[in-house]
């Protein structure tokens, strides 16, 4: 039986390390994770790519509560969106990167967002604060 996931959470996040490519980003924008609720399995999956990996975990409610908090205290963004975007075309341009990998998941086309704070702001018209 197919499940499908029709609610995401966004993150959006400083992080310690810089890179060249920060000149780019706003502070407390600096990275994206997403993590999607799969009705009937009453679980989340996480998906996180970054420079050191790709991570995709399964999440109880009890994990992504804990997420939620720690993105809360340390001054992180969060949008809860119920995607509005066609999936029948939803690959995103190279280079992949966590912006890219998001988009694509949730079948947003905008080759003009390229950073974690444009996203944010692209996205938040149509989502709620988390």
């Amino acid at each position: 039986m197919e499940k499908s996931i029709h609610r995401w959470i966004i993150f959006f996040s400083d992080r310690e390390d810089r890179y060249w490519f920060d000149m780019f980003t706003r502070p407390g924008f600096r990275h994206c994770c997403i993590a999607g609720y799969v009705e009937g399995l009453e679980h989340w999956i996480g998906f996180d790519w970054g420079k050191k990996g790709t991570y995709m975990n399964i999440l109880s409610d009890k994990d992504i509560n804990r997420i939620i908090l720690y993105t809360r205290k340390n001054k992180g963004r969060m949008l809860e969106i119920t995607p509005q975007y066609t999936f029948l075309n939803n690959w995103s341009w190279i280079p992949m990167y966590c912006v890219s990998a998001i988009k694509s998941l949730i079948g947003y086309k905008n080759y003009f967002v390229i950073t974690p704070y444009q996203l944010y702001c692209a996205l938040k018209k149509d989502a709620k604060e988390v």
